[in-house]
């Protein structure tokens, strides 16, 4: 798995790209962290380039969205298509988590939060 990280302003984006899985899990909680840390962050993780998600990666997004509570809508997930987008529905992440269709749609959604 591999992580491209941008920051604009307040929001920053962690596009990740590959199979993220129990394989992945320790490097992208790892390289996360730090932004959820920053109390000041709206995150958004782009998943529109993740071709599988395990148990093991919904377990991590669960995690951060928990430990990133302020601002409120202070996580997003962007763009999940296939595999990644059947799971998420499945377990209905999004009534929880804010899902957006791609990465615009998130921004918008990030940016109404930074801005608040």
């Amino acid at each position: 798995m591999k992580i491209e990280i941008n920051q604009e302003g307040s929001i920053v984006v962690l596009a990740l790209i590959g199979d993220f899985d129990a394989s992945a899990v320790q490097t992208v909680h790892e390289q996360i962290q730090t932004y959820v840390d920053d109390s000041a962050a709206v995150l958004i993780v782009d998943l529109s380039q993740v071709s599988f998600m395990d148990s093991s990666a919904i377990g991590v997004l669960v995690r951060l969205f928990r430990a990133k509570q302020e601002p409120k809508n202070a996580f997003h997930l962007a763009g999940a298509t296939g595999q990644p987008a059947d799971l998420l529905e499945l377990l209905q992440i999004s009534r929880f988590i804010p899902h957006h269709a791609d990465l615009n749609q998130a921004m918008a959604a990030a940016k109404s939060t930074a801005d608040a």
